[in-house]
């Protein structure tokens, strides 16, 4: 596996993916959100199930085949959050993922994030090739947020 080209494509396709959302229509649930990229013979997807508690996969494919993927699985650990504290910890999650690390793209998000009063970490082991990572997500130095991955 050529790691050099498929870093740099997973680096552009997490930063032009846009994903494409399925709700419940009683309830305004999410089911499922996917998203797309492909340049060339390069393809990436990512797709997660769930809301509160969701799970998901990203894959990179090379002419049709799977090269490189990640599983991951997440939940909120606070069950007192409101609705509206939950889109919070969701939109600080989205923003801090956007702030990986170029170098390692097989890391979710950076080690350390910070804005106001929450505080994203995450911890990964390994290389390109071979992974896993936890993050979590802190408000007001207490846990509402978790996620593990892998390949």
């Amino acid at each position: 596996m050529d790691q050099t080209k498929f870093k740099k494509f997973l680096t552009l396709a997490r930063k032009a993916i846009e994903y494409e959302e399925v709700r419940e229509k009683e309830g305004n649930v999410l089911l499922s959100r996917k998203g797309n990229f492909t340049q060339g013979c390069l393809s990436y997807s990512d797709s997660s199930k769930g809301e509160d508690v969701f799970f998901g996969k990203e894959a990179i494919m090379h002419k049709g085949k799977v090269v490189w993927r990640r599983f991951y699985k997440g939940r909120i650990t606070d069950n007192f959050l409101s609705k509206k504290e939950i889109e919070e910890v969701f939109s600080f999650l989205n923003e801090a993922l956007s702030h990986f690390p170029d170098s390692h793209p097989q890391q979710r998000g950076p080690e350390v994030y910070e804005k106001e009063n929450l505080e994203y970490t995450n911890i990964c082991l390994g290389n390109f090739e071979k992974f896993n990572g936890t993050e979590k997500i802190t408000k007001k130095g207490k846990a509402v947020y978790e996620l593990t991955y892998h390949n």
